[in-house]
C-alpha cells in the first residue's frame, strides 16, 4: 500500500531534481516573504508620525469648531 507512494515519490524526486518536501518548504518561505511584504506598507500608513499629527490636527479643528468659546 504505502510502498507504491514511497516509490513515486522516489522517481518524483529524480525525475525533478527536487522532493515534494522540499518544494513545500520553499512555498512556505515564498508564502511568509509575501505575507510580510504585504502587510508592511498597512504598518508604515498606521506608525507613521505624519499621519497622527494629520489626525490630531484634524480633530483639534474639529474641537475647536463645534466646542463653544
Amino acid at each position: 500500500g504505502m510502498d507504491i507512494f514511497s516509490y513515486i515519490g522516489g522517481l518524483m524526486g529524480c525525475w525533478l531534481g527536487i522532493s515534494v518536501w522540499a518544494c513545500t518548504g520553499i512555498a512556505e518561505t515564498i508564502f511568509w516573504i509575501a505575507l510580510r511584504y504585504l502587510k508592511q506598507p498597512v504598518q508604515k500608513f498606521r506608525q507613521s508620525p505624519s499621519t497622527r499629527n494629520q489626525i490630531s490636527s484634524a480633530a483639534a479643528i474639529i474641537a475647536l469648531k463645534y466646542t463653544k468659546h
